[in-house]
């Protein structure tokens, strides 16, 4: 697919997000007691929610792979998903990666 239509459909996600979660739902994924599993599969699920009511479709990855979304709306646009609490983002088990475009959710200072 094209670049192009992918860029497209990125910035229609972003625009969904921005609409749809808001500063309580951010200030209530950050990390309590250590868990960070937790938050991972409350925010998830939210964009799961949220592309579901606007017809957005995707492959969803098991736990703990990276690209959290795949191949949306048949386009080869991946998604990854990222939670901090801080200004230092973990990429854990994988590096950052050019065919995979990020959303990055920052619980830290208001």
């Amino acid at each position: 697919m094209s670049e192009e239509l992918k860029l497209a459909i990125f910035e229609k996600i972003q625009i969904l997000l921005e609409k749809n979660i808001d500063k309580n739902f951010i200030e209530d994924l950050k990390t309590k007691k250590g868990n960070t599993q937790n938050p991972e599969r409350i925010y998830i699920q939210k964009i799961k929610d949220i592309f579901d009511e606007n017809d957005i479709t995707y492959e969803e990855a098991s736990s703990q792979q990276s690209k959290d979304f795949r191949n949306i709306n048949k386009t080869g646009l991946n998604l990854e998903c990222k939670k901090t609490d801080s200004l230092t983002i973990y990429f854990n088990d994988t590096c950052p990666n050019k065919d995979i475009n990020y959303c990055i959710i920052f619980t830290g200072n208001k």
